[in-house]
């Protein structure tokens, strides 16, 4: 285990639940016609998105980060990996599934002239927790990788980073390129004058 100096920007579950609390303001507001009513089923699906976002924070302060004192956390590189590792396993089984359910992937569609597009791609609903795996796992190297310089960490996050560009999404790349800026901004301390 090692003791990293952790400069805390903003406690992640409080943007998480502060984003969406902005979703449902403007949802309200009704600035658009196009825009649904916050009804059952999109209620539904705040409230397991809250209830999610809070079991996984709970479990994650609980059981792999440690306070010790004010801006010093503990975190154990070797259970964060074997945690990894199975996600990245689960990850890798289910967008199989999803990847012969839609018989192929956008970048092949792409290629081969098909008219299909990456809304066509996995089972819808499935394929959003996926891509939510999918930035637990890339952020976890990322941890994995200021600790061990391992190549075999350094080939799976290259890997990994593929995947993005195979489903022809820039949304994806953009949101993992934030949140490991954000990641690396809450290890360093920057002026953000600078910035």
């Amino acid at each position: 285990m090692e003791l990293i100096r952790i400069y805390t920007i903003i406690n992640p579950m409080i943007v998480f639940w502060g984003i969406w609390g902005v979703v449902c303001v403007l949802l309200e507001l009704k600035l658009s016609l196009w825009l649904v009513d916050l009804e059952g089923s999109f209620l539904c699906f705040l409230f397991i998105a809250f209830m999610s976002n809070f079991i996984g924070y709970l479990y994650g302060s609980l059981f792999c980060i440690k306070k010790i004192k004010k801006q010093i956390l503990e975190i154990d590189y070797e259970k964060l990996w074997k945690i990894t590792r199975k996600i990245l396993y689960v990850w890798f089984v289910f967008n199989c599934l999803q990847i012969i359910y839609s018989e192929g992937i956008p970048f092949l569609w792409l290629i081969t002239g098909n008219e299909k597009t990456y809304f066509d791609f996995g089972i819808h609903g499935l394929n959003g927790c996926l891509m939510a795996i999918y930035y637990v796992i890339c952020l976890n190297l990322y941890l994995i990788l200021r600790k061990s310089r391992n190549i075999k960490y350094k080939i799976l996050f290259m890997l990994l980073m593929i995947w993005p560009v195979l489903l022809v999404t820039r949304q994806v790349i953009m949101v993992l390129a934030i949140e490991l800026f954000l990641l690396s901004l809450s290890f360093k301390h920057v002026n953000i004058k600078l910035l």
